[in-house]
């Protein structure tokens, strides 16, 4: 009885494997849609008469060197947070100075919500009349 030589076992090739993978890869980023993102309008129209339901706020403009201007007086943004947690409004909104870094901003701003209450941060928007006014974002 012949004894046949010795068979390699067989392999498949590494390199002709990731050949096939990039072609299926290339040929699937071709023929994929990307679906197109849309951008939702926002209404951030003022409203002009008040309803029955307005939420009451305060409004709090953070000045440099950790000031806040409230109720047209300015003092320290501790006292005004102490003087807020005694009378609980319903909503405070945060206004800035041009002089006031965003970090000061940012830090107050956490400072009110970390406290319990509950805080919009309002930005200037130009008006018509080419002046500037706060706004909130659209929340009133």
């Amino acid at each position: 009885m012949l004894l046949s030589p010795s068979r390699k076992k067989p392999s498949i090739g590494l390199t002709p494997l990731i050949d096939v993978v990039f072609i299926l890869l290339i040929f699937f980023m071709l023929v994929m849609q990307f679906q197109q993102f849309q951008q939702n309008p926002i209404n951030l129209q003022k409203q002009t008469e008040r309803g029955a339901n307005v939420v009451e706020s305060e409004s709090i403009t953070v000045l440099d060197n950790n000031t806040c201007e409230w109720q047209s007086a300015q003092q320290s943004c501790k006292d005004v947070l102490n003087h807020l947690l005694q009378r609980q409004p319903d909503r405070v909104m945060v206004g800035y100075a041009p002089s006031a870094t965003l970090q000061q901003v940012m830090h107050w701003h956490d400072k009110f919500i970390t406290s319990g209450l509950t805080v919009s941060l309002a930005v200037p928007v130009k008006n018509e009349n080419g002046g500037s006014e706060a706004s909130t974002g659209g929340l009133q």
